[in-house]
């Protein structure tokens, strides 16, 4: 679903929003970063007096004006409920930022992320340059305890068992599992996928991202089914899943 269209339905979307590991290393300076923040008033955060760190240093200029929502460990689920349905019904976006580094990865939001996917809510990341670590964390799968298997066993007969194995582990040992695949054979991947893992089994797609034509979506085996979706062209792509 495009940004515009997201617009028209009156939805806004959250954004994960890398900070800085120090002052120094020039994430500050990007200029894209630094727009997206200035424009958003709902900022999720470890604690605010971080928070307001980073908006300032971001160039912020209204932070008194800025809501400073506290995600950590003892943050209910109810709370998480009402931050969602406010991005759902009002067309403004809203800032998941971690104290340091990228949120959702090691750090508190990984369950808000699959909130977001559950509401059909779009999440976006700026400034990320690996799409591994984007995928990681805009699937919502697990930023505590994922895999990167890198590309699956290309063989007809090797592929599927060692889908299943993946899956199994996962159950086992509650983590996520990531792997990419050459673009032209994504569609091959997907119907592997769908023949073989559990069907509530969540898979994340991170289709060409950061690009207009982007998609970024999880949810479970039946419901990817359902959909009928079809790579529209051959482009990079992540998949993640966890049973």
């Amino acid at each position: 679903m495009s940004y515009f269209l997201i617009n028209l339905l009156g939805m806004g979307m959250l954004y994960l929003i890398p900070v800085p590991l120090h002052e120094g290393d020039g994430m500050y300076l990007n200029a894209v970063i630094q727009n997206k923040v200035k424009t958003c008033f709902n900022v999720i955060a470890e604690s605010v007096k971080m928070a307001k760190r980073h908006l300032n240093f971001y160039g912020h200029l209204q932070i008194q004006n800025v809501h400073i929502h506290i995600l950590n460990e003892h943050t209910p689920e109810f709370e998480r409920a009402v931050w969602i349905q406010d991005i759902k019904n009002h067309n403004h976006d809203w800032i998941l930022m971690s104290d340091a580094g990228c949120p959702a990865i090691a750090d508190p939001g990984t369950e808000l992320v699959m909130e977001a996917h559950r509401y059909g809510l779009q999440v976006k990341t700026l400034g990320v340059p690996s799409a591994i670590t984007m995928a990681v964390m805009l699937s919502g799968l697990s930023g505590q305890r994922f895999w990167f298997e890198g590309y699956l066993p290309a063989e007809t007969l090797k592929r599927p068992s060692r889908i299943k194995f993946l899956e199994r582990q996962s159950e086992k040992e509650h983590n996520a599992v990531f792997c990419i695949e050459t673009p032209y054979r994504n569609a091959s991947l997907l119907k592997d996928f769908l023949l073989h893992l559990k069907p509530q089994t969540r898979l994340f797609i991170g289709y060409h991202l950061g690009s207009s034509s982007e998609l970024i979506k999880t949810q479970s085996i039946s419901d990817w089914k359902r959909s009928n979706f079809a790579f529209k062209e051959k482009a990079p792509c992540v998949f993640g899943f966890k049973a």
